[in-house]
C-alpha cells in the first residue's frame, strides 16, 4: 500500500505532508497540533477523509482541490514571460469573484518609488496597515516608522530612478 502522506517532527509538533493524489507529489507541509505521533497519525487520516481545515475557518478543503491550486501554482511559476495582458486576465478574474477590490488595482496616478513606499510605511493612511490590523496583525507606530527611516536611508539614493505606473 502506498502512503498517502508523510509525517515529521519540528520542534515537539508533528507536521503532515499530504501527497498529490494524481501526480504522487508532497503538498506544503501543515501542522497537526499534535505532540503524541499516533495522534498526529490520526488527524492526517481524518484530513484525508474530511479535508483539510483552512486557517481561522471551519472550512475544510478536499486533497485534490488543495493539489489542483499547488499545481496551478506550481505551472505559474515556470512561466517566465508572463505578460502585462496575461496578468490582467487573472486579476479580471479574480475582481469578477469578488476576491480583490477595483480600487486596489487602478490606482491610475503616476509616482516615484520614493513616494510609494513612504505611503506604504505610513501608519495612518496606509491601505496595507490597515488591512493587516483589521486581520488582528500587531504593526506598531515604531515599527512603521523603522521602517520609513530605512526607506529614506537606502531607497532616496535613488528617487528619480524608477518611477511607479500602469504603462
Amino acid at each position: 500500500m502506498e502512503r498517502k502522506f508523510y509525517l515529521f517532527r519540528r520542534g515537539k509538533v508533528f507536521y503532515c505532508q499530504l501527497k498529490n493524489p494524481e501526480t504522487g507529489k508532497p503538498l506544503p507541509p501543515k501542522s497537526t497540533g499534535e505532540r503524541d505521533r499516533t495522534k498526529a497519525e490520526y488527524v492526517a487520516y481524518q484530513w484525508l477523509v474530511e479535508g483539510v481545515p483552512q486557517v481561522k475557518t471551519e472550512d475544510h478543503r478536499s486533497v485534490k482541490h488543495i493539489s489542483t491550486i499547488d499545481e496551478i501554482l506550481r505551472e505559474l511559476k515556470k512561466i517566465e514571460d508572463l505578460s502585462g495582458p496575461d496578468v490582467k486576465r487573472f486579476l479580471n478574474y479574480f475582481k469578477s469573484k469578488n476576491f480583490i477590490s477595483t480600487s486596489r488595482i487602478e490606482g491610475g496616478t503616476e509616482q516615484t518609488l520614493l513616494d510609494f513606499l513612504l505611503n506604504f510605511w505610513n501608519f495612518d493612511e496606509s491601505l496595507y496597515i490597515k488591512e493587516k490590523l483589521s486581520h488582528g496583525h500587531k504593526i506598531t507606530k515604531a515599527y512603521c516608522r523603522n521602517m520609513t527611516g530605512r526607506v529614506r536611508k537606502y531607497w532616496k539614493p535613488f528617487k528619480d530612478i524608477v518611477r511607479m505606473s500602469d504603462k
